[in-house]
């Protein structure tokens, strides 16, 4: 005769095997801003960039919703590039595209930390800042 733990075996899981987990973000009103930034941020177990407001009756909206204001902490701004490794030019280019078409800035420098190639990502998104 089978225990009920035997039984039922198929039911559990171990989840602590997982390589990551998923959880719930929390919502606070606005009037709490100023606890968040001093109290709960410090607290968190990953790293915070910042808050993102949005009104209480307004859905979801996955990948880019331009209704909602986001704001970080200056020091972790960033902007995403499309990066150019051209032969001839030993600095690599940032490219905008507006419209579909590129937009090459002339005036940016990019830097990579000491023993990173750019050239490992020619034609790849980067985040700078």
């Amino acid at each position: 005769m089978c225990t009920e733990k035997q039984r039922y075996l198929y039911n559990t899981y171990n989840y602590d095997e997982e390589c990551f987990s998923v959880k719930r973000k929390s919502f606070y009103p606005l009037h709490s801003c100023q606890a968040v930034l001093k109290t709960l941020i410090p607290k968190l177990l990953h790293e915070s960039d910042g808050l993102i407001f949005q009104d209480w009756e307004d859905p979801y909206i996955p990948l880019t919703c331009e209704a909602l204001l986001k704001w970080k902490y200056s020091h972790l701004n960033s902007v995403d590039f499309k990066l150019h490794c051209s032969r001839r030019d030993k600095q690599p280019l940032l490219v905008l595209h507006k419209g579909g078409s590129p937009i090459i800035l002339d005036d940016a420098r990019v830097t990579f930390p000491n023993n990173v190639s750019p050239d490992r990502y020619h034609n790849k998104i980067v985040e700078c800042r």
